[in-house]
């Protein structure tokens, strides 16, 4: 069969950072580009340091255009290895295994909106459908202006799947 039309590739990713995973990885980047899509990229919840420098080294050997990629469940330690380097910046709430939405707050209050979505990661893992209702009320409790939360809550997100 052939596919008629997709807004994004993914979600695809490192897990264990293996060199199959990198090669496929790798893959399906150049799909992503042929097919002029943005694609979303998995990090693991161990190793995500590891898995984030092959995903960047990825990045830069495909040339696949940072903006149409969403590195995906980031973290605190994580966030800053990525801000400059132009892609969407995923935050995923699903405590334990991501973060919650106190961490989630905490990393949009010190960088801004720009590029960041927050997303509620739905699994078979306990998951909150209400996550990003949730920190769009967090966020404004804490001050952050409708703008910012309407950025990480909906325009970047519809920027990114150019929706």
């Amino acid at each position: 069969t052939q596919l008629m039309s997709a807004t994004a590739g993914g979600e695809t990713g490192l897990d264990k950072t293996t060199e199959k995973e990198i090669e496929v990885l790798k893959a399906q980047m150049e799909l992503s580009i042929k097919k002029e899509l943005p694609i979303i990229v998995h990090t693991p919840t161990k190793g995500k340091k590891e898995a984030i420098k092959e995903i960047l080294k990825l990045i830069k050997t495909t040339k696949i255009d940072p903006p149409k990629v969403l590195i995906d469940h980031l973290d605190t330690e994580t966030v800053p290895m990525v801000i400059d380097t132009g892609v969407y910046m995923g935050l995923s709430i699903q405590p334990p295994s991501k973060i919650d939405r106190k961490e989630a707050v905490s990393i949009i209050e010190e960088n801004g909106p720009s590029r960041f979505m927050v997303n509620s990661d739905i699994s078979s893992k306990k998951s909150d459908p209400l996550a990003l209702q949730r920190i769009a009320i967090d966020l404004e409790k804490k001050g952050v202006k409708k703008e910012s939360i309407k950025k990480v809550c909906h325009e970047n997100a519809a920027a990114f799947y150019n929706i």
